[in-house]
């Protein structure tokens, strides 16, 4: 280190000590006037003030940066690795880890070796590559004082993240109220972005689910809603895909692959618009594994998709681009797509649900093509057009195609909505009648267009 160097050193070293007052602000040295440095701007590595991001960190922590006053930890090219410290790297409230560009800084990451960020923090311009397994999962994460009273925010800019461990992420949200992943770059053999909680607005950031090890089992996602948690994620453009400039995934026919996995609670959405997504297992998954661009996995996940394009594939010739295996809610709008599967809606494309049920009752408003067999039914069928108590879309439209020729009663009930002024209708008894509905508001309810 440089005399330069250490004076600034000295002199950020100072501040901070005669800097400890009431407010925890830093009190201006009368000594060190001649020196024009800023010490909320702290470098570190070859050329700055500290060596390692550990040591720059602790300073950082000492001048009790705030909402007004941030500190930037700039990075001067080079690598840093987080294996070599005793902790996690855990970056103070109001503090920005900064590099010189992506290829120039790079973070090492292994196991619990991770950035930990407080309530609110800044991540730009380097690369972070991770590897190994711990039980501190990602490779950014919040620290464990973290809580949802504090309303912080993570904003992760012009960063490339590498991880390559079976189970880790590169970003988990926990407790954040806000996240945002602005012009990234994410490769992973695990997970890309893992939620909890909290709004995540993620735009111009490009995934990449690569192969993991020769036999893997372990599901690969691109964006991952825990299950039965509260979030909301934005996704707006990029590229989602496997293969396509990166290894593809291969050596791995028990692995799910599912780039946009939705499991959240009732009050949970997740919007993806004009989003380029393909999906390919190389390997030919074996029998009930998911290749998907899209899943909704619970019945309380929703999921709405606008522009883009969706295709998914692998040898075995499965067909899930689009899928909603649990009745949750997918809506899909000016997309070209390949397959869609579950209780849908669709601009340009219509869901399918195949209904077997003495008394059918959706659990979300849909709409699309509902294939009937009655068959089984002896004592008649009731299908219900729309889920009680909810307000249905509208102009949605229904077909209903019954495929028994069994002659057993099928009930359309528009459970508190009229159909053609009545609250229920009869389907035809012969196979292959049909009835094709239109809902125009709550003072009409349905019109049947054609029977």
């Amino acid at each position: 280190m440089n005399s330069k160097s250490n004076s600034r050193r000295n002199f950020i070293i100072g501040g901070v000590t005669l800097g400890a007052s009431s407010t925890g602000l830093m009190v201006a040295n009368p000594a060190s006037a001649a020196i024009t440095s800023n010490p909320y701007f702290i470098r570190v590595g070859i050329g700055g003030e500290f060596t390692s991001l550990h040591e720059a960190v602790a300073a950082a922590k000492a001048l009790n940066p705030t909402s007004s006053n941030w500190v930037v930890i700039y990075m001067m090219p080079g690598s840093y690795d987080l294996a070599s410290e005793t902790n996690e790297l855990a970056l103070p409230d109001f503090t920005e880890l900064a590099g010189a560009s992506r290829e120039g800084c790079i973070v090492l990451g292994n196991g619990n070796k991770n950035i930990r960020v407080n309530s609110h923090n800044r991540i730009s311009n380097c690369s972070i590559k991770y590897t190994g397994t711990g039980n501190r999962s990602g490779a950014i994460r919040p620290q464990d004082s973290v809580n949802p009273a504090t309303k912080g925010f993570l904003r992760i800019d012009d960063v490339d993240i590498e991880v390559y461990s079976t189970q880790r992420c590169a970003v988990w949200v926990q407790y954040l109220d806000r996240c945002y992943i602005h012009n990234c770059l994410i490769q992973t053999s695990g997970i890309g972005v893992e939620t909890v909680s909290g709004h995540i607005f993620i735009s111009n950031t490009h995934c990449r689910l690569v192969s993991n090890s020769l036999g893997n089992s372990t599901p690969h996602y691109g964006i991952k809603q825990t299950q039965g948690t509260w979030s909301r994620i934005w996704i707006d453009g990029g590229t989602w895909a496997t293969g396509y400039g990166t290894s593809e995934i291969n050596g791995e026919p028990d692995s799910d692959i599912v780039m946009f996995y939705a499991g959240g609670n009732s009050s949970a959405r997740v919007e993806l618009n004009n989003v380029w997504c393909i999906v390919r297992n190389n390997s030919g998954a074996s029998a009930g594994k998911k290749i998907a661009c899209v899943e909704v996995s619970t019945p309380t996940a929703w999921v709405r998709v606008r522009g883009g394009y969706y295709q998914a594939e692998d040898p075995n010739f499965h067909s899930f681009d689009l899928m909603n295996s649990a009745n949750g809610r997918l809506e899909i709008q000016g997309c070209r797509y390949k397959s869609l599967l579950g209780n849908s809606y669709s601009a340009n494309g219509a869901g399918v649900r195949m209904i077997t049920d003495a008394i059918y009752t959706p659990q979300f408003n849909d709409d699309g093509i509902k294939v009937i067999d009655a068959s089984k039914n002896s004592g008649g069928m009731v299908v219900k057009l729309s889920a009680s108590g909810t307000s249905q879309v509208m102009g949605s439209e229904q077909v209903l195609i019954r495929i028994d020729n069994s002659g057993n009663t099928v009930t359309i009930d528009g459970n508190g909505q009229l159909i053609n002024g009545s609250l229920t209708r009869k389907l035809g008894s012969e196979q292959y009648s049909k009835m094709i509905l239109r809902y125009v508001g709550p003072s009409v309810g349905w019109l049947v267009l054609n029977e």
